[in-house]
């Protein structure tokens, strides 16, 4: 086997591992941190507990999604073209060659695919928070299938994805790739969680999750950005009182529900019609 293939296997079981490992371990742990913390009212000093409560959604999604997204998926890209014989040597739909691996294809898979898919869910998540389940786990597993039945449906498990002719078994690629993208919403769940406990907390180690503001650098990312930290630092006590209510949780519960089912039903559906065609 050669050193491309054995560090794409290490690597990739690392992200496994380093995913499994915080899906089950935080897996209980509150998406929200209700700990109270005095907030400061002056200046540029209101924007940061909002800013770093932002900052830790952005590095769960960029960190899961290096790890999980980029080289877990990668590692499925090599298992399938082992399994895909009768593929080696033709263009995938990304124009890569099936059965090479290149540094410049693997960091390129790593920056767009993963750190971008999981920053772009990490901003997701953050708009629709107070509608998930409370526990990390559940909130996961939903935020897998919402994801594997919008953005997955309509690239990687998509019916239309010349990919499906050339690679074999169908049935793994379809297994693989459903369990990746579970594993990374609940790895990120489980991080995000568990970083909004940590931006809440006293204590210098908080200043770090600033740095993944560059992020805004790209401007859609920027714009999510600059209205997340707005609306957490402006809104009225009033309008959080009226977006965390009951009865707004009680319709967001309904509203999350019937997207998970639309969802499922529309992953399932590629899934059989990639399987049948």
């Amino acid at each position: 086997m050669r050193a491309s293939n054995l560090i794409v296997v290490a690597l990739g079981a690392i992200g496994i591992i380093f995913g499994l490992m915080v899906s089950w371990k935080w897996r209980n742990d509150p998406l929200r941190y209700t700990h109270t913390v005095e907030v400061e009212r002056k200046g540029f000093a209101r924007l940061r507990q909002p800013t770093r409560v932002v900052c830790a959604a952005i590095a769960a999604g960029a960190i899961s999604g290096v790890l999980v997204i980029g080289l877990v998926g990668r590692l499925v890209m090599r298992i399938l073209a082992a399994t895909s014989g009768n593929a080696q040597g033709l263009l995938t739909e990304a124009d890569e060659t099936v059965g090479e691996i290149t540094s410049s294809g693997t960091i390129g898979f790593i920056i767009f695919v993963g750190l971008g898919g999981g920053i772009v869910i990490a901003m997701g998540y953050l708009f629709t928070r107070s509608w998930l389940p409370a526990k990390a786990g559940a909130a996961g597993l939903v935020i897998g299938v919402l994801s594997i039945g919008t953005l997955g449906v309509a690239d990687a498990l998509s019916p239309e994805n010349t990919d499906f002719a050339i690679l074999s078994p169908l049935w793994l690629a379809m297994i693989l790739l459903f369990a990746t993208g579970l594993l990374f919403a609940t790895t990120f769940t489980a991080l995000a969680a568990r970083l909004d406990k940590f931006a809440q907390t006293p204590g210098r180690g908080r200043a770090l999750l600033y740095t993944v503001l560059i992020t805004g650098a790209v401007p859609p990312i920027g714009a999510a950005i600059v209205i997340q930290i707005a609306l957490r630092t402006f809104a009225s006590e009033k309008f959080f009182a009226s977006v965390r209510g009951a009865r707004s949780r009680t319709v967001g519960h309904i509203v999350v529900a019937a997207g998970t089912a639309v969802t499922a039903f529309l992953a399932g559906q590629a899934a059989l019609e990639i399987l049948t065609a």
